[in-house]
């Protein structure tokens, strides 16, 4: 499956705000009733980013679904690139692109229904978990059996935003992931490109370091390993699909300008390489907390 395209009439009613808590904190997020390319009606959340980061946070979510697509990570059904009338949702003032087409794009998830993981186990105002709410946290994703697949994968991607909010809890070791848009290190790369975005915080795998008492052994970090260097055979033969599934989005966001595709191939090399260093950095994680000692599971 491909990044869609949703016109104008696609969007049909606003059903609610979603607020903060529920995720989306980059973006101004509401459910929506979308209608789909082949005529499906759907209940969809869409994500309207700041003009100063839209593009690039909508190229973030296409390459991220895309890359945990061909991993098999759970995640929405459909997702698309959906043009806003300025008539449904006015942008803001200085929205050159809006003011001369009479519509912006956004980001369309079709809802997979389920809770994010950030209200079913934390309590208001969220920032600040207490140590009890986070070992039942823990928990849960360690019952999950890809929870070693989605530590390789964000590190893969670069992924500095895996908050609880952009897991959802669909049922007992069935989780999907949502939310995209910090990948690349979550640095700004159109205008610092890809310097320093090899450091970035993994959300997941500190939760996994913690969960194993800061030492996971050498048996602990199997899985882990083990979906590293599946995903990179995967993706070895997957980036020439990748370049076309990408391609209609950049030109779509950034119109008329000849060197998108460089731009494309530049971020697909990122992924190239940090899927093979990935393996390697696993590897010596494991071989690093062994020498400390680490023997417990």
């Amino acid at each position: 499956m491909s990044i869609e395209i949703i016109g104008e009439d696609g969007f049909l009613d606003t059903l609610r705000v979603i607020g903060g808590t529920s995720g989306g904190i980059s973006a101004n997020t509401r459910l929506a009733t979308v209608r789909w390319p082949d005529g499906d009606e759907a209940d969809t959340f869409i994500k309207i980013f700041p003009i100063g980061t839209r593009s690039l946070e909508i190229i973030n979510e296409s390459f991220g679904f895309l890359m945990a697509q061909e991993i098999n990570l759970r995640q929405s059904p459909r997702v698309a690139l959906i043009k806003i009338s300025v008539d449904d949702i006015p942008s803001v003032a200085d929205d050159i692109f809006a003011q001369e087409n009479g519509y912006y794009y956004a980001w369309a998830c079709r809802s997979i229904g389920g809770e994010n993981m950030k209200k079913m186990y934390f309590k208001p105002p969220y920032q600040n978990g207490t140590p009890q709410e986070f070992s039942k946290y823990f928990d849960a994703l360690n019952e999950w059996d890809h929870f070693a697949n989605l530590i390789a994968f964000d590190d893969c991607i670069g992924n500095s935003d895996r908050n609880p909010g952009n897991i959802i809890f669909l049922g007992k070791n069935n989780l999907a992931v949502i939310d995209h848009g910090r990948i690349f290190g979550g640095v700004n790369w159109p205008v610092d490109g890809l310097r320093g975005s090899e450091n970035f915080d993994n959300w997941m795998l500190n939760h996994f370091i913690q969960h194993h008492g800061n030492a996971p052994s050498h048996i602990a970090w199997q899985p882990v390993i083990y979906c590293a260097t599946d995903n990179a055979t995967k993706y070895s033969t997957y980036w020439g699909d990748l370049l076309n599934k990408i391609l209609p989005v950049f030109e779509a966001l950034i119109p008329n300008v000849e060197t998108v595709s460089v731009a494309a191939a530049l971020l697909i090399e990122y992924f190239k390489n940090r899927s093979l260093c990935s393996v390697n950095y696993f590897k010596n994680l494991s071989t690093h907390y062994s020498s400390l000692g680490a023997t417990a599971p």
